[in-house]
């Protein structure tokens, strides 16, 4: 008992800090919209979350490699944030499209974008997926819109799919028949 007390102790505890690490996350969803011209038709949807280090995120990009992807369109963004993208090997030199966005507002040089723990979503783009399999994962910066130095830089994660609380009630009522078995021939 000593034993299973302990791992979750550092189970516990390993799992805090790793929440507590400090970085930019950008969760997407994808749909396959529908199979049109020469590639797949898919739409990402972003999420960005500013968890530092940047403060404020007031602009970001994601990248879109070469020799997978193709033309990319603009979907949805906040009415305070202004998207736009490069299409794969566009630049001599810059072989990888991307999709750039950046915190706006008419009264000063750059809009307020997104303080330490907020969120924002509704940015999408859609493009033809030429690549092998499905699409996933993308390489993603975080950068300052004055000086363009790179404050963050990491790679987009699919969207967490919640667990309905069934499965957690489920869970839990396992682990509490195991517990009382487990006392039952303790007794004995």
């Amino acid at each position: 008992m000593k034993k299973i007390l302990s791992l979750i102790i550092v189970g516990s505890v390993l799992l805090l800090s790793s929440l507590a690490s400090r970085a930019t996350t950008i969760t997407f969803d994808a749909v396959d919209l529908t199979d049109v011209g020469s590639g797949d038709l898919w739409q990402y949807s972003y999420t960005v979350t500013n968890n530092g280090p940047a403060n404020p995120l007031q602009a970001f990009r994601i990248f879109f490699a070469l020799g997978s992807y193709e033309n990319l369109a603009l979907g949805f963004a906040p009415t305070d944030w202004d998207p736009i993208v490069v299409q794969p090997g566009t630049f001599v030199g810059l072989n990888d499209g991307y999709y750039d966005v950046l915190s706006v507002d008419p009264a000063v040089p750059f809009g307020p974008g997104l303080a330490l723990g907020e969120s924002a979503g509704l940015f999408s783009v859609q493009f033809d997926w030429i690549g092998n399999g499905t699409p996933g994962s993308q390489a993603f910066s975080i950068y300052n819109p004055a000086t363009f130095a790179e404050l963050d830089t990491g790679f987009t994660v699919p969207s967490p799919i919640p667990l309905p609380a069934a499965v957690w009630l489920f869970g839990s009522g396992i682990a509490g028949l195991m517990i009382f078995a487990r006392r039952k021939v303790g007794s004995r």
